[in-house]
């Protein structure tokens, strides 16, 4: 997961929170408790999906050296032991073939080592009735094949890890995606029908919002256009800081930023065709977001 993606993912969990701490201001209205129920699924889909991420492959790489350890261990002794029979019966080639070192067995590459294990257990087993006196058996003859199996098998896993891994990373883009388009055409429309009974809580969430947005960038005004007589937010409402050169147009759901204003005081000027135009002064204190509600009347 990029920073991107983490500080939505973060965002998203600390709005989660926010709704938390005040269900009670919101779950009488059923389109913002239905909208925070999908937040929450989508959020624990997204963690989901992290923790798939996040796989830590130590215990299979431990895993994978015991066995590597075992088989090269039990490699050889066999090789010991078809050495010591071909120098009994002096038999050269096998010999010269079988021979392996601990030094030898450790340098091999997995496939390598896998190699010739194949080849000592099939000459172990052309040749058990002369081993016996060499302590091979045919038990250990099969703990032997079954060690090489078990290597082989762990040897897959963590390229299969990788690519589960990498198919888990496209997942969660995807997720994150959707989880911001949710954000954008679902949660914040929402919100905004509790502005009337629950300002504060409104406010908090379009900060909690902008800071994703914005990043770390000091937001000094958050601003929302309101229909005086129904509260609900007024698009395209076109803002002018007076005498700052600075414009705005509010979003879809009447709602624009405006970031590192000094402090001091201000007006704004809050314009549409639809409204009677209105101007609103307000302070920005240093170090602190002020949040302005303009409440425009039709024409």
């Amino acid at each position: 997961m990029n920073k991107r993606q983490m500080g939505a993912y973060s965002m998203g969990r600390t709005v989660e929170k926010h709704f938390d701490d005040d269900r009670a201001l919101w779950e009488k209205f059923a389109p913002v408790a239905e909208s925070k129920e999908e937040l929450t699924r989508m959020l624990t889909v997204i963690s989901v999906l992290l923790a798939a991420q996040l796989v830590n492959l130590t215990g299979i790489t431990e895993l994978k050296d015991d066995l590597r350890s075992s088989l090269e261990l039990q490699a050889f002794v066999l090789s010991a032991a078809l050495c010591s029979y071909a120098t009994m019966a002096g038999e050269k080639d096998l010999y010269k073939n079988a021979l392996q070192s601990k030094s030898d067995l450790k340098r091999y590459s997995g496939d390598a080592l896998v190699g010739v294990c194949t080849y000592l257990l099939a000459t172990g087993r052309n040749q058990l009735a002369n081993l016996d006196r060499y302590g091979v058996s045919t038990k250990s003859l099969e703990t032997f094949s079954q060690t090489m199996a078990s290597f082989v098998d762990i040897m897959k896993k963590p390229k299969e890890s990788i690519g589960h891994r990498s198919t888990t990373t496209k997942n969660i883009d995807v997720a994150i995606a959707k989880l911001m388009d949710f954000f954008t055409k679902q949660m914040d429309k929402v919100v905004v029908m509790l502005i009337a009974t629950e300002p504060d809580f409104v406010a908090t969430y379009e900060n909690l919002r902008v800071i994703h947005e914005t990043g770390t960038r000091h937001l000094a005004l958050t601003i929302t256009t309101l229909d005086a007589r129904t509260n609900e937010g007024i698009a395209r409402v076109n803002l002018e800081i007076v005498g700052k050169n600075i414009h705005r147009i509010s979003s879809e759901r009447g709602f624009n930023t405006v970031q590192n204003l000094v402090g001091g005081a201000y007006e704004i000027k809050a314009w549409q065709e639809n409204y009677v135009t209105k101007i609103e002064h307000f302070t920005i204190v240093p170090g602190e977001t002020t949040e302005l509600i303009v409440l425009m009347e039709r024409k």
